[in-house]
């Protein structure tokens, strides 16, 4: 089981691409995204144990796998630090928006996306490139295109601007970051999702009742077997669920714990012997 995408996190596609490139068996969409923008997930990605993307502030609900093939509900944060020459400043996020004052940091998973929707409404931006652990190059403005293999780019908003704006060409910056699981354990695979469902055998109360297509996904209380689920909605044939009923089918699919994953239209399953597209029609 493992975490897949198109290859950046900023190129979205169809479920169908990623899985026919991983040879996937079965695969469900994942995380809520930045609709008609960057198309970047809002919570974690992590794949083949490598960080993808951190959460934004607020998104760190996950379903995650460890390095033994064990499935668990949990909350993963992101641990980042950059230590300048004046001293180290935390990270708050991996190829992701940044939060207010935060500073991020961008690799080439990030994708060719300009990095300015990244710290859209700052009032002040610094950009460093580091390459060979030293400062490449210092601007006031978020980049755009593709990050070299190699160079690793703090981006700063408002606060983290000015934690960064006093560095230059040639300056010594190390740049260190890692998931963070609230369990602490490893980590092999993990997607961000929404509202936990179930946790230990107990539907949730989610105060949500509109209906719509749900996906989620769910582990038996040892964690040795999961359980994906999507339902369609906004058909003649099929309402929808609320969140709600979707934590019920899946304690008696027998999910110990279960987390809520985008719907809508986003809501596809991919498994032997459905047609090419998804098993579902468009909801939107």
């Amino acid at each position: 089981m493992d975490y897949v995408n198109s290859g950046a996190v900023t190129k979205a596609e169809p479920l169908r691409g990623a899985v026919d490139r991983s040879r996937a068996v079965a695969a469900v969409n994942g995380d809520f995204f930045d609709i008609n923008n960057s198309g970047a997930a809002q919570g974690i990605g992590v794949r083949a144990g490598e960080l993808v993307q951190s959460p934004v502030a607020g998104h760190t609900n996950a379903v995650a796998i460890d390095a033994e093939g064990l499935g668990r509900v949990i909350q993963v944060h992101f641990d980042g630090t950059a230590t300048l020459p004046t001293g180290p400043v935390t990270l708050t996020q991996f190829n992701n928006m940044i939060q207010a004052g935060g500073v991020g940091v961008f690799t080439a998973l990030w994708g060719t996306y300009a990095r300015e929707r990244a710290v859209a409404g700052a009032a002040r931006v610094t950009e460093v490139a580091v390459v060979g652990g030293r400062v490449d190059r210092v601007t006031r403005a978020a980049g755009s295109g593709p990050i070299a293999a190699g160079t690793t780019i703090l981006l700063g908003r408002d606060a983290g601007a000015d934690a960064l704006a006093g560095l230059r060409p040639g300056d010594p910056v190390d740049v260190t970051w890692r998931p963070k699981p609230s369990d602490g354990g490893g980590l092999r695979a993990a997607v961000g999702g929404g509202s936990v469902l179930v946790r230990d055998g107990v539907v949730q109360s989610i105060a949500d009742a509109s209906l719509a297509p749900r996906t989620a996904v769910g582990f038996s209380a040892d964690g040795r077997r999961m359980i994906m689920l999507t339902v369609d909605g906004r058909q003649a044939d099929s309402r929808g669920v609320t969140q709600i009923e979707a934590g019920r089918m899946m304690a008696e699919l027998g999910a110990w714990n279960a987390l809520n994953l985008d719907g809508g239209g986003s809501s596809t399953l991919l498994a032997p012997g459905t047609s090419p597209a998804s098993t579902r029609r468009p909801a939107s």
